[in-house]
């Protein structure tokens, strides 16, 4: 089952770039969904004696850092090193290196620290830290670089950093940060782990009511009632019981995948609302977020699950 999903998300992370692709102007590195592989323009292969030299010169060679660059650069193991692309971030003709790395211990199954960083020409690094407190899973985690430009505006560059999160629901986190001048900023903290935000409440029926954020209610019929009934959470009657509680493990996006419109990043989500249990999935509530410079915003629709 986990690794149908992964070949789903990676599917549609294919799909996103090649959007992204098509976008006059805007063309992602090829190897931007290739965590660990070299692109084929990188460097050649890191050793440790090249740790104690000078990150390759990318205003001097004409190339970028790559991966040797960025392991000398950032004073990381290879092990380290979880992604990385080359583009043209500062728009002055020579490829830098975005990496994705993790200060954990390579041998866990799970990640609970992330960075990303630029390394351009003499091997200038700009690292932004990521936390990821619930741990990605280690062979899940991607890094994506798309390039947008609206009409009469400069070119501008996002990331997507993340991954899947370990638990019993499958749910995934993603950093979106954006490029600037000291370097990434990460737009979608408050949006990563809990998406648009909403409350659920169960009545005897029984009955759901979904309240959104923005102020949409949706009335919901649960159809998993012959479960509900063997554990004790509703009587012949339809009545709810003391033990009935609306089930609670967090789990935020199940997808959030990328696209770029008339040079306009969009990111389209997906969230299930669970009522009583794990596998009551009662609605998938779907959501396209855009950033205005300042802040992401929302759109949503509900999906009720028939029964």
């Amino acid at each position: 089952m986990k690794i149908l999903y992964h070949i789903r998300r990676a599917a549609a992370l294919l799909a996103a770039l090649a959007a992204a692709a098509a976008f006059a102007g805007c063309t992602p590195a090829a190897d931007a969904l290739e965590p660990t592989a070299a692109p084929a323009a990188a460097s050649p292969a890191y050793t440790p004696a090249q740790a104690a030299e000078p990150a390759p010169s990318a205003a001097a060679s004409g190339e970028a850092p790559g991966e040797a660059g960025v392991l000398a650069a950032l004073g990381i193991e290879k092990e380290a090193l979880l992604g990385f692309t080359n583009v043209d971030l500062d728009g002055d003709g020579v490829l830098d290196t975005a990496a994705l790395f993790t200060t954990d211990a390579p041998e866990g199954e799970y990640v609970t620290k992330l960075s990303i960083a630029s390394v351009g020409g003499g091997g200038k690094a700009l690292v932004t830290p990521l936390d990821f407190p619930d741990g990605l899973a280690r062979n899940s985690i991607q890094l994506l670089v798309i390039p947008c430009q609206r009409q009469g505006l400069p070119l501008s560059f996002f990331a997507l950093a993340g991954g899947a999160y370990g638990g019993t629901v499958e749910h995934v986190g993603y950093s979106v940060l954006k490029w600037g001048p000291s370097g990434w900023t990460d737009t979608f903290a408050k949006y990563r782990d809990a998406g648009m935000s909403y409350t659920l409440t169960m009545e005897d029926g029984p009955k759901a009511t979904l309240t959104l954020s923005n102020g949409n209610i949706y009335p919901l019929e649960p159809s998993d009632t012959e479960t509900y009934l063997e554990s004790g959470w509703i009587g012949q009657d339809g009545k709810l019981t003391k033990d009935a509680h609306v089930f609670g493990e967090h789990t935020g996006f199940s997808s959030l995948i990328p696209t770029v419109t008339d040079g306009v990043l969009a990111l389209s989500g997906t969230q299930e609302i669970r009522g009583l249990h794990k596998l009551d999935v009662l609605a998938t509530l779907n959501t396209v977020w855009k950033y205005d410079g300042a802040d992401w915003s929302a759109t949503a629709d509900v999906e009720p699950v028939v029964g």
